[in-house]
């Protein structure tokens, strides 16, 4: 069974993100600077989100060990604040930084994918 991201705790509040698109095209080059260009399925485009938050220390542990323990390997729902569905993702690269003693800022790169379940 796939998991929603921190099915067990609450659910922080994004402080910020922004969301970053790739087209997937194959392009085949040709004489005389022609080219022909084709996208790479029916999931072309694919979204990347980096996403901050900045809570106490509990919340932001409980994503990092949720992160962790995917290794950036293993896909996870997660639905983003201005979406209205669930989507997969991975995860392979994250910071956390202390902000005083009671709290701290996760900052993390989400991966769109499109695995079969």
């Amino acid at each position: 069974m796939i998991p929603s991201f921190l099915d067990d705790v609450p659910q922080p509040v994004v402080k910020g993100y922004s969301r970053k698109k790739r087209a997937g095209v194959r392009r085949a080059e040709f004489e005389g600077g022609y080219s022909q260009r084709s996208g790479t399925g029916p999931n072309a485009v694919i979204a990347s989100v980096r996403l901050q938050w900045v809570q106490a220390n509990a919340p932001i542990d409980a994503i990092d060990d949720f992160l962790e323990a995917r290794a950036g390997k293993e896909v996870f729902y997660y639905r983003l604040p201005d979406d209205s569905v669930d989507r997969l993702w991975t995860c392979a690269e994250w910071d956390v930084n202390p902000k005083g003693p009671n709290a701290k800022e996760l900052t993390a790169t989400l991966q769109q994918e499109f695995d079969v379940v």
